[in-house]
């Protein structure tokens, strides 16, 4: 991976292993890395198949100098690969991908990408799908993606248009330390392109419908206008969830955006999934949620309790729907579709 801030390179042996998934039939004449950084990845594509032409690109000017000395009768290309026009020549030409792209959280950064299509998408499945464009019709891609993309709601209409065109195989899910300068959960993933794609039946929303309405937060804890006034009401926090209680509540704000008010379940949208942390809203208590926390909203305190002791028997159940690369998340999808199988 090449993007300086985010420059994650893949480790010798797991390029290694990347290489050894490609099926041994057929012949790879031109093999591609897009996000190229140090070459590992092509180190290990170069020891097996010495003859193939190498496409390589980077971003970044002193890897692209780097690679061409590595490299010297490889086609090195100096661009951002999500923008540039300079490898079309390549496109439908590339019998083997190897991709490693940029994967940081930060900023949770979406690109619109078109592929018979107009998507949008996180960075990682943005790369993805660019390098799509250059498989040849028998061509094969292999990646290390960031394990949270494969799930995520932002790439889930991404990953149904992909399916629908490409057998998507996961090989390995990779630990959160593979790469020294990040902890981060990837998996590697191959793609090869259907003889023909596969329709997928659209599930209706109606059938979709759950027994309960989930709300989640809309203030972000750095955007809150925190005041003393009487008439502030107090935020909410996945912080504030602790020991199934709701604590410390002394943070106010005049936000009205997301106002909330009891009787209700709490739990954290966001960060290390506890048991702990699901909490009861008390009737008749007004409270402001931040985007950490999801609420369920019920007609009496009673059956907030019932709720809140029915999670906490199911935790497991829950517990498998925090996902990501970054800090573990969940999404009102994955809780409503929990709430309908133990309630």
């Amino acid at each position: 991976m090449s993007n300086r801030l985010d420059r994650i390179d893949s480790p010798a042996w797991l390029a290694k292993e990347m290489v050894d998934i490609v099926s041994s039939g057929g012949r790879r004449s031109v093999i591609a890395d897009f996000t190229a950084g140090k070459g590992n990845l092509l180190v290990a594509a170069q020891t097996r198949w010495p003859r193939a032409q190498l496409l390589i690109n980077d971003k970044s000017s002193a890897a692209a100098r780097d690679l061409e000395a590595r490299f010297p009768k490889a086609k090195v290309v100096k661009a951002d690969f999500l923008r540039t026009r300079k490898l079309d020549q390549w496109k439908g030409k590339v019998s083997l991908a190897l991709l490693n792209p940029p994967f940081s959280c930060r900023g949770a950064k979406r690109h619109g990408i078109n592929l018979k299509g107009d998507f949008v998408a996180g960075t990682g499945v943005a790369f993805l799908m660019r390098t799509l464009e250059f498989l040849s019709p028998t061509g094969q891609a292999v990646a290390v993606l960031p394990a949270g993309c494969m799930s995520s709601e932002k790439d889930e209409a991404v990953w149904k248009w992909i399916r629908q065109r490409y057998i998507v195989t996961i090989h390995r899910k990779c630990n959160r330390r593979t790469f020294e300068s990040c902890v981060v959960g990837t998996v590697v993933v191959s793609l090869k392109k259907r003889a023909k794609p596969r329709i997928v039946k659209t599930i209706s929303r109606q059938l979709e419908k759950h027994r309960f309405s989930l709300i989640r937060g809309k203030i972000q804890i750095h955007n809150a206008k925190w005041s003393r006034s009487e008439s502030a009401i107090p935020l909410v926090h996945s912080t504030n969830l602790q020991e199934n209680s709701l604590t410390n509540l002394d943070r106010r704000t005049t936000n009205r955006n997301g106002v909330l008010e009891g009787p209700a379940v709490l739990l954290p949208r966001v960060g290390k999934p506890s048991v702990n942390k699901i909490a009861v809203l008390p009737r008749g208590l007004r409270v402001v949620l931040s985007d950490c926390v999801i609420a369920i909203p019920l007609s009496s305190s009673s059956r907030a309790r019932r709720l809140m002791n029915q999670i906490r028997e199911n935790w497991q159940i829950l517990k498998n729907t925090y996902q990501g690369s970054c800090a573990p998340y969940t999404t009102m999808s994955r809780v409503g579709s929990v709430l309908s199988r133990i309630t």
